[in-house]
């Protein structure tokens, strides 16, 4: 007995459905925090297919570590973050560097240094030279 091609029509949309949705359906399966929003991104581009990729991976991404952990040298996710957190990390470490470095990248032991051979230089206690080849030698260190 034959099957009519509308039964068998009607089986491929329902499975084509139920995959077109399978993003959706795990974020809320898993009560994810951004339910809402993976379900919106498979609604509205999902037929793209890159969209559903996008909320397929999202929905099933660990929800304690942030999606830009492994492109932002944390892979193992540490706690619960979230991108705002690795990016605010990233920030304060590049703040903390930054303070650390004087005027055009050099430590501000390295400008310490060449203000104390300066004051040297000015009371006599070394010579023009030698202040000039200590500087040298601390510049180049940097």
């Amino acid at each position: 007995m034959d099957t009519p091609g509308w039964v068998v029509l009607g089986i491929l949309a329902m499975l084509l459905l139920l995959v077109y949705g399978l993003p959706t359906y795990i974020a809320f399966k898993r009560n994810h925090e951004f339910k809402w929003i993976i379900m919106a991104i498979n609604v509205v581009l999902g037929a793209s297919g890159l969209g559903w990729l996008i909320a397929f991976v999202w929905a099933v991404w660990p929800q304690d570590k942030s999606l830009a952990n492994p492109l932002l040298g944390n892979p193992t996710g540490t706690g619960r973050r979230n991108a705002g957190h690795t990016l605010g990390e990233m920030r304060a470490s590049a703040a903390q560097s930054e303070s650390a470095l004087g005027t055009n990248g050099m430590s501000n032991a390295a400008l310490d240094a060449i203000d104390r051979l300066s004051k040297l230089a000015e009371r006599g206690a070394i010579t023009a030279e030698e202040f000039s080849a200590k500087k040298a030698t601390l510049l180049s260190q940097v």
